[in-house]
């Protein structure tokens, strides 16, 4: 399909059964990344966070480390990665708080259609062949991937002011920077193994590096509080020590540096 246009999600139901362990081992650790969005919440913004949503935004966290290792690192269809979300079957035991009955059907469907958009985007951005159309895409990736925050966030919460006009969009910009950190960190390798076609060059690294520097600046020190940086530390003890526990898979960052030692 166009990478101009977007198209409604249509639902396969297929019976698949529950799988054991995650499609990446770093899943349950990326929860802690929920805790950061709630600790930004809370403490730069001063919004309430229920227990529910909190929960709910963790439990997306170690979702979206799983749906982006699976779709990215294997041979399955994006038709096949939604199929699997909209039965929701092998993710339900892991991940109670955002199943399609607890959340409801319009909020799931909505995650759904926002997920298409993301695969869709995210592989627009691989077949990109300027730096310019790569970033454009990456950052709208990624900016959707944010508004599953909001999808999840209970309406008490939402419902907040600073909620859509501040946190919403602060969030947007730092989920866009990280991306735009990882399209810096990565590019080399995605390029080698074909992940994207553009092929880094000193322009490439130009639009990415700009992009990543007007992202830090909009989000406005919001990470600078206590909690965050607390967030932040653990969450990256926690992945050391994951790779000592579970040792180093094809997926791991840590692969460039042992192949290029």
């Amino acid at each position: 399909s166009s990478c101009s246009h977007h198209y409604p999600y249509h639902v396969t139901i297929r019976v698949m059964s529950e799988r054991p362990s995650p499609f990446d081992d770093r899943a349950e650790l990326y929860r802690k990344s929920g805790d950061l969005a709630t600790s930004i919440a809370t403490q730069h913004f001063k919004l309430y966070i229920d227990d529910l949503t909190s929960e709910r935004w963790r439990e997306l966290m170690g979702l979206l480390r799983e749906v982006d290792t699976w779709a990215d690192d294997t041979d399955v269809t994006s038709q096949e990665v939604l199929d699997a979300l909209d039965s929701f079957a092998i993710f339900r035991n892991r991940y109670p708080a955002i199943t399609p009955e607890n959340l409801g059907d319009e909020t799931h469907s909505t995650m759904l259609i926002r997920t298409q958009r993301i695969l869709h985007l995210g592989a627009c951005a691989s077949n990109s062949t300027t730096p310019a159309r790569f970033v454009a895409f990456r950052i709208l990736e990624a900016k959707e991937s944010a508004n599953l925050f909001a999808d999840t966030a209970t309406p008490h919460v939402a419902t907040q002011p600073v909620f859509h006009e501040e946190f919403i969009p602060t969030l947007q910009a730092l989920s866009e920077g990280a991306t735009l950190w990882d399209s810096l960190v990565d590019a080399r390798e995605d390029y080698s193994t074909g992940k994207q076609i553009l092929k880094p060059s000193s322009e490439y690294y130009s639009k990415v590096l700009g992009a990543l520097v007007r992202r830090i600046i909009r989000a406005d020190g919001s990470l600078m509080h206590l909690e965050p940086i607390k967030h932040i530390a653990t969450k990256a003890g926690l992945r050391i020590l994951n790779r000592v526990k579970n040792g180093i898979p094809e997926y791991s960052n840590l692969h460039r540096f042992i192949k290029h030692k």
